[in-house]
């Protein structure tokens, strides 16, 4: 009986204690550490002033010294190292300076040959002339540049009706002009300005205007000395060829040229016949 009453006693105990938990509001637990929606914590209180300020001078004389510390330098180096650093540096310095004039002198190497170059074409291979007035007109124009070749007269004879570059006396500046009579051709102009060399008369369908026959200079009919060429210019209204004591027959050694090519301007570029000029049949 005793064991029995005692195994009630426990079961009645269990049964109070799930009442207990049953009833036991949960939501205070969860509740009571939340603060509620219009609340706010309270603010932090100040941390307590030091006692003693920090004085301004402080803070730049810790960094001075942080950076001297970063300044500072680094072990001296012995003799030998500073000898050997010494040598690289001027060795440096002298490639940097060696490089430099290196290239001066290529430059100045390839100016002096481009000059060279053109001294030599200038000298011995052609030359231009930069034509100022209407004496070969209308073949040559004035204010075109043409090209005369230096060698074409060093292999053969000038020809008739070729054109010519010229000088005239110790003047060195070149003419242009065309040959009509070569060395021992008897040239005649009569007074009407008809042309005719050794009897014969000429046509010239290149030239401009009507020759003009100019008295009180060269008399006609008139013979080229030997190793000299009559000269007359396309526009037979001007005054330089060889109907001008001035000028006269023109020696070979004074012909620095015979004239190829129009190369000024682009529009203009063209190469200059030669030999139009023939004996009447």
């Amino acid at each position: 009986m005793d064991q029995q009453d005692n195994q009630r006693n426990e079961a009645l105990t269990d049964t109070g204690r799930l009442r207990e938990l049953r009833e036991f509001d949960f939501e205070d637990i969860l509740t009571d550490d939340i603060p509620a929606e219009n609340e706010h914590p309270a603010p932090e209180a100040p941390l307590p002033q030091a006692d003693e300020a920090v004085s301004e001078e402080a803070i730049p004389q810790d960094s001075a010294e942080k950076k001297k510390k970063k300044k500072k330098k680094s072990p001296l180096m012995t003799d030998e190292e500073y000898a050997i650093a010494r040598k690289r540096k001027n060795r440096y310095i002298r490639g940097r300076v060696w490089k430099i004039l290196t290239g001066m002198l290529v430059w100045i190497k390839d100016i002096a040959i481009a000059v060279a170059v053109v001294w030599v074409i200038q000298m011995f291979v052609a030359g231009y002339i930069k034509v100022d007035n209407t004496a070969m007109e209308p073949t040559i124009r004035s204010g075109e540049t043409v090209v005369y070749s230096r060698f074409s007269y060093k292999f053969a004879e000038p020809g008739r009706g070729e054109i010519i570059a010229f000088t005239i006396g110790s003047n060195t500046r070149p003419h242009m002009s065309r040959i009509i009579g070569l060395p021992g051709d008897i040239v005649n102009i009569d007074e009407q300005g008809n042309i005719s060399v050794n009897g014969k008369p000429l046509v010239t369908p290149y030239s401009e205007g009507i020759t003009t026959f100019i008295p009180g200079q060269v008399t006609y009919p008139f013979t080229v000395p030997e190793d000299s060429y009559f000269i007359l210019c396309d526009n037979q209204n001007a005054t330089l060829d060889s109907r001008f004591l001035s000028v006269g027959a023109v020696p070979k050694s004074n012909i620095v040229g015979k004239v190829f090519f129009c190369v000024w301007p682009r529009g203009s570029w063209r190469p200059i016949v030669q030999g139009l000029i023939h004996p009447e049949e």
